[in-house]
């Protein structure tokens, strides 16, 4: 047993740095995989909209009229993808699937210059348990890279007393923010970091400091586009800044969502959650306040306590600024977790140690279980059936009729992956006014009239598809609203209208009826 322990104390540093590699290369396998069976959605498809624009020109004035929501330089980078690679699905969403392994690469180097090999391990494990990786590891947008920018970030930071170092800081710092507006509020917690390095040290690195404000010249270049997409879609955005979503992203991470959906235990965990993290973040702000300029690392709980409260410093940018706040905007916060988790897992005992490693070893395991028990499937089911919605639709008959789709995500798949004649039959109605009405945000049917400019797409205001057609197909699915009857407002509307609406099929989720226009209105 003795020669065995010596044997692991003499090669743990080796042996866990391989176990990182092989996990690094894992993920980027399996999430090539994943990416080559899911299909895009709708903001993915946004992505696909603008890198079809023949040159960055175009791009620049589609983003003026607010096409979409991220910087010029991302679809730059998509663009380019798409043209190394054939399959479209992995080719956008590859930038992301590296993102992730290199994100995981750089927590682990980060925690083991400080906690040692096998709680870096442990700590560098946990985002592949979040949303970081099942969903944003493997989507065409680009927030796992700027997670990764910032991943990058942490190590270029520790090592700011070399200049070159100091270089790469603020070359990761621009990339973020030329990836994503809110990079910018993720900036906060190296800000916060230095800031206190000063203080203790009564001294200012005017070099890191400027390697800060090197991260926020990409927003004053793109601040037209910006101000652009903030007057198109402010008023009515569909995603408000509150303090309960804000405090929802720690289960969010998690798959635990603060949605209309959330069962009591659902809302139990996220609070449990959002508590630990409070807790933690401000015994980190306090043990790094409390610590002597002469330790080493002084100052990583000022910088770890602010990535994990960064939740509620973008909410509080939101309201200040009157913008719009989703939980996948502050998926940075993955990075306080795993950086926090390391912190406490170097505090426990071996005997701890091996407990709560073992826990999350067994979760992930569990995990990729799972996904590898239904891959098989999902392989088949993918191979061997068309479109689902556009199965659904030739069983619902009347092939002469044109199909009104209510959901924005339902109409662009059907145009991205449909056949040619299914095409031209299907039709996004928007009527961006009426849904507010019903309290429904505007900004989807305000986006698609500006994405039927760049594209090809039968986008057409309600008032005009009413005069030409008396009866049609309604591709229909709820907006989660806890309506009694059908949650899809259209139906409403269409009956409002005095159109008779007939339910053909159903797989109940997806709905298809038939509106037929009642003469007597």
């Amino acid at each position: 047993m003795e020669r065995m322990a010596s044997f692991w104390d003499r090669n743990k540093d080796v042996l866990m740095s391989v176990a990182m590699a092989l996990l690094v290369v894992y993920a980027l396998l399996r999430n090539v995989l994943r990416a080559s069976l899911r299909q895009l959605w709708y903001d993915e498809l946004c992505t696909w909209i603008l890198t079809t624009l023949p040159n960055s020109s175009s791009v620049w004035k589609a983003l003026l009229r607010a096409a979409d929501s991220m910087p010029p330089g991302y679809y730059v980078l998509e663009s380019l993808m798409s043209k190394l690679i054939p399959n479209q699905q992995v080719a956008f969403r590859l930038p992301s699937i590296l993102a992730v392994g290199f994100t995981i690469s750089c927590l682990f180097v980060w925690m083991k210059r400080r906690y040692g090999s096998e709680v870096a391990f442990i700590g560098a494990l946990l985002p592949l348990l979040t949303v970081l990786d099942s969903t944003y590891g493997v989507e065409a947008r680009s927030y796992a890279l700027v997670v990764a920018c910032l991943a990058f970030g942490l190590i270029c930071y520790d090592r700011v007393t070399a200049l070159g170092w100091t270089v790469l800081l603020a070359l990761s710092l621009i990339l973020a923010e030329s990836l994503h507006y809110y990079a910018i509020f993720a900036m906060i917690p190296f800000v916060g970091a230095e800031m206190v390095d000063s203080l203790k040290r009564k001294r200012i690195r005017w070099l890191v400091w400027g390697a800060f404000a090197c991260g926020i010249v990409p927003l004053f270049l793109s601040w037209p586009l910006l101000a652009s997409f903030k007057s198109y879609y402010g008023q009515n955005y569909w995603s408000k800044a509150t303090f309960a979503k804000a405090a929802g992203v720690y289960g969010w991470l998690f798959g635990n969502s603060l949605d209309v959906d959330a069962t009591q235990r659902v809302v139990i965990f996220v609070v449990v959650v959002a508590i630990c993290a409070f807790a933690a973040a401000a015994r980190l702000f306090f043990v790094s306040m409390r610590a002597d300029a002469s330790e080493k690392g002084f100052s990583d709980g000022v910088l770890i306590s602010f990535f994990l409260l960064l939740p509620f410093v973008c909410y509080v940018a939101a309201k200040t600024t009157k913008g719009g706040l989703t939980e996948r905007y502050a998926l940075p916060t993955v990075l306080g977790v795993a950086l926090a988790a390391g912190f406490g897992l170097n505090r426990l005992s071996r005997r701890g140690l091996a407990v709560v490693s073992g826990a999350i070893v067994f979760c992930f395991a569990t995990q990729e279980s799972t996904f590898w028990l239904s891959y098989h499937e999902t392989n088949l089911l993918s191979t061997d059936r068309g479109h689902p919605m556009e199965d659904m639709l030739k069983a619902s008959g009347h092939f002469q009729l044109p199909v009104m789709v209510t959901s924005a995500n339902d109409y662009l798949q059907l145009v991205y992956y449909s056949e040619p004649e299914w095409k031209m039959r299907v039709v996004s109605v928007v009527d961006p006014e009426a849904g507010l009405k019903y309290g429904i945000p505007d900004s989807g049917d305000k986006q698609l009239l500006v994405l039927r400019d760049l594209v090809p797409l039968n986008v057409v205001q309600y008032s005009n598809f009413r005069t030409k057609y008396s009866a049609f197909l309604v591709f229909s699915i709820p907006f989660k609203k806890p309506w009694m009857d059908d949650p899809d407002w259209w139906i409403l509307r269409l009956r409002a209208d005095g159109y008779l609406v007939t339910r053909l099929k159903t797989d109940g989720r997806h709905s298809v009826y038939l509106a037929e226009r009642n003469h007597l209105f």
